[in-house]
């Protein structure tokens, strides 16, 4: 119930990573507290969605992304959201520099991921089987994406670097990962 609470009409709505790392934290918050897990348990977020057996917000606002515009796809030209969703503005143009994020950028993004084509996606929402396949899809993607990118960087956080890119102390021959670390060794315990 939280989650649907949590995301009801995001399908329609886009959000900036920002956005989506404050619904994943109140998403894992409302997991954690359900499971029984506290911070003292070191468990990861991967871990407690896998626990749970559910994806992250992220993931089902995607695919809920996808089926909306499916849906309106679907839909009569004379409908209000087919109209808004297709329309141009006759005036204005886009700014120079960073663009504000429209609801077709969103979707290009949650169709790539989910390995459907980008110029043909109005078609295929015409076969509902199919389009569903591919809103499902991107569930998965999405979940495999987030998993790989967190064992990648856990990897990277537990496993020290190979004994040739160490850097070593020239004073006392301490190894140190990088070189910023290197050189706050050296000021704090090598003063001269």
């Amino acid at each position: 119930m939280v989650i649907t609470v949590l995301t009801y009409s995001l399908e329609a709505c886009v959000l900036y990573r920002k956005q989506l790392r404050r619904l994943t934290s109140v998403q894992l918050w409302h997991l954690r507290q359900l499971l029984g897990i506290t911070w003292r348990d070191y468990v990861s977020d991967v871990e407690v969605l896998r626990i749970a057996g559910m994806p992250s917000v992220e993931a089902l606002l995607s695919a809920a992304n996808i089926r909306w515009a499916g849906h309106v796809a679907r839909m009569s030209d004379s409908r209000l959201p087919k109209a808004i969703m297709y329309g141009e503005l006759s005036l204005g143009s886009r700014s120079v520099g960073g663009q504000k994020l429209r609801f077709k950028d969103v979707l290009k993004r949650n169709l790539k991921i989910a390995g459907a084509a980008v110029d043909d996606w109005e078609e295929l929402s015409g076969d509902r089987v199919a389009y569903r396949e591919v809103s499902r899809r991107a569930v998965v993607q999405m979940e495999q994406k987030r998993r790989a990118e967190y064992n990648q960087a856990r990897e990277r956080r537990h496993n020290p670097p190979p004994p040739g890119e160490a850097l070593q102390c020239p004073h006392c021959g301490q190894m140190c990962r990088r070189r910023v670390g290197l050189a706050a060794h050296v000021r704090a315990r090598h003063r001269q």
